[in-house]
């Protein structure tokens, strides 16, 4: 039982956290306001690249790269958008999302444990 109790503490206080793509982080940003994404605290930080596409849609891609261990990682966000609202958030690379990448009025929900 304490060995349980001592994995969820460590768990819970982030050190074992594994990077991943969680799937609500990409779902919260379907219906989503463009403007949430263009003043989006770390979004508007990096590099957009946007692509006209078919129907009236756009492809905005926001590439956040770095060099790690000797060669560059790169993690391309995409977000489909039409008439100012985001469609659809993909990402492509070696990527993971948290709390950090919703936008500002879909905000995560803390975990609370109950021990």
């Amino acid at each position: 039982m304490r060995a349980a109790v001592l994995f969820l503490m460590v768990a819970s206080s982030g050190c074992a956290v594994i990077p991943m793509v969680r799937q609500g982080d990409i779902d919260a940003w379907k219906g989503a306001p463009v403007a949430e994404l263009q003043a989006h605290a770390f979004f508007s930080t990096i590099p957009k690249r946007v692509e006209p596409l078919e129907g009236g849609r756009e492809l905005w891609t926001y590439s956040n790269c770095d060099v790690k261990g000797g060669s560059l990682t790169c993690c391309h966000n995409q977000f489909f958008v039409r008439s100012d609202r985001v469609e659809q958030y993909r990402v492509s690379g070696q990527c993971y999302t948290d709390c950090s990448v919703r936008p500002p009025s879909r905000s995560c929900k803390p975990i609370q444990w109950v021990l």
